[in-house]
């Protein structure tokens, strides 16, 4: 029995079997393999982090504004009044990362409807019913300006008041029943009072997909949603709220249109969305990877500014012509996000980063191609070092796994750098060094087995010197003798 335990034929079909499930594991989503490989991508992130645009500004709704404003939300007249200033200092787009789901508590209206029934409030009433309503204010400047976009967010199905708003079509050439089938579903929404997401410009989702570690690497460009019309299921998709952002500033009555590529090169998605000039690679679940940079302070405003006339030169210098988004960093307003670059920012420089990476054309792709390469790559080298295992030196071996290894990782971030696309070294590597070490294991156990046959089977007749020489060396072991000169 220890005969065949120590077979190095055994040995090899062994190893191949181990090499076998590691290939096949290869194509896993497991969390043990998504964490390590995360950790990778990460890194890379960190070490070439994208660069800046000079194409966006961040309003935001920070501490100061609120210590200075006031409470949020703030009067819809108020946002009006943000709407309008930025359109008046340049600005291409505005875009809202929040929702305003339900009507300003703070309409003359509404506040009028509140006052105790008292005759003395009689006047206060009448005037106040008399005055504009907030919302219809804000719609009226979204509407005029024509610049706007507002967002939507995911809510349980028993809490969606209303579909979202369509603004845009999206058509699907070749491949749509793929498309819709792997696409995010939603099941439901928490959306906009309709009067503003139909005088906005666009609309989008602002739906956030944090990875199991809380860590926001993708977003969904697109999501489905089926709505059942006339006993009829009806699936429609809606966009990302920062890719709408994107294609409001090109051109406001745009379309989408995905394909899916006739020709598709070992690297390319397999879908290709065209805004006017621009191409974004997507696979058929709409998944984006975001290339993230570090947002600068400086590319923040302070809500409050907006509304100080003596800030606005400084204002228009800094929004003119570009996409400014409308988010919040307070923290009592719960829009913080971990990404790979940073564990606390505001959400609304996810946005940021989707928008300016496809403005410079910089993707990051791991696409199914680049998965079975990884594993064509395992299989190669891994039966290279379990044919060589038992036949050549551990030190030997153990220098080319290392070697071997060492290039996986230089190629991983080549490909990173040059070329976008994100390969896996530290599963590969894990393989390669596994299998390293169980041969080294198996190549001791056996040599270890034929020194203790040899020293039990010559240990009473030969001298110490040769036995040593023998079980250091078991080949020399054989019939006929040896013949030298003496």
């Amino acid at each position: 029995m220890l005969r065949y335990l120590t077979n190095k034929w055994l040995h090899i079909l062994l190893l191949l079997l181990f090499l076998t499930g590691a290939v096949y594991f290869s194509f896993s989503d497991h969390e043990f393999r998504k964490r390590f490989q995360n950790l990778t991508f990460d890194t890379y992130n960190n070490m070439y982090p994208r660069e800046a645009t000079n194409k966006i500004a961040i309003i935001d709704i920070d501490e100061d504004s609120l210590a200075k404003v006031g409470q949020f939300p703030w009067p819809r007249s108020k946002m009006a009044e943000l709407v309008l200033v930025a359109k008046e200092v340049g600005a291409k787009v505005v875009m809202f990362d929040m929702v305003f789901g339900e009507p300003d508590r703070t309409s003359p209206k509404r506040i009028a409807k509140n006052l105790p029934p008292n005759k003395n409030f009689d006047d206060a009433k009448k005037m106040l019913a008399a005055l504009p309503d907030n919302d219809d204010v804000f719609a009226k400047a979204i509407a005029d300006t024509g610049n706007v976009v507002t967002g939507f967010t995911h809510a349980r199905p028993n809490e969606t008041l209303r579909a979202p708003v369509e603004s845009v079509k999206i058509f699907i050439f070749k491949g749509k029943e793929e498309f819709f089938k792997n696409t995010t579903p939603t099941k439901g929404f928490a959306t906009n009072l309709p009067k503003f997401s139909e005088a906005a410009a666009g609309n989008g989702s602002f739906i956030s997909s944090p990875d199991f570690d809380s860590i926001i690497r993708e977003v969904d460009l697109f999501r489905t949603y089926s709505n059942v019309v006339n006993g009829q299921e009806e699936k429609k998709l809606y966009p990302f709220l920062g890719l709408e952002a994107l294609r409001v500033s090109i051109d406001p009555i745009m379309n989408y249109i995905i394909r899916a590529r006739k020709e598709i090169n070992i690297f390319d998605s397999n879908y290709l969305l065209s805004m006017g000039e621009i191409k974004v690679p997507i696979e058929n679940d709409s998944k984006f990877r975001v290339y993230y940079r570090d947002i600068k302070d400086n590319e923040y405003i302070s809500a409050y500014k907006i509304f100080d006339p003596n800030e606005k030169e400084n204002i228009k210098k800094l929004l003119k012509d570009k996409i400014v988004f409308v988010g919040t960093s307070a923290e009592g307003l719960r829009d913080i996000r971990a990404t790979p670059i940073d564990i606390i920012i505001p959400g609304v420089e996810v946005h940021v980063n989707v928008v300016e990476q496809i403005i410079q054309g910089k993707y990051l792709t791991r696409s199914s191609s680049v998965i079975w390469l990884e594993a064509i790559a395992i299989a190669f080298v891994g039966v290279l070092i379990v044919l060589l295992a038992p036949f050549i030196n551990v030190i030997i071996l153990g220098f080319f796994t290392l070697t071997l290894m060492a290039s996986m990782f230089f190629i991983s971030l080549q490909s990173y750098v040059n070329y976008g696309l994100l390969v896996d070294p530290v599963y590969p590597s894990f393989v390669l060094f596994s299998l390293f070490i169980m041969s080294a294991l198996l190549s001791y156990l056996r040599s270890e087995t034929d020194r203790k046959q040899i020293r039990g089977a010559f240990g009473q007749y030969i001298s110490p010197e040769f036995m040593k020489e023998l079980t250091e060396n078991p080949d020399k072991l054989k019939l006929g003798g040896e013949v030298k000169e003496l």
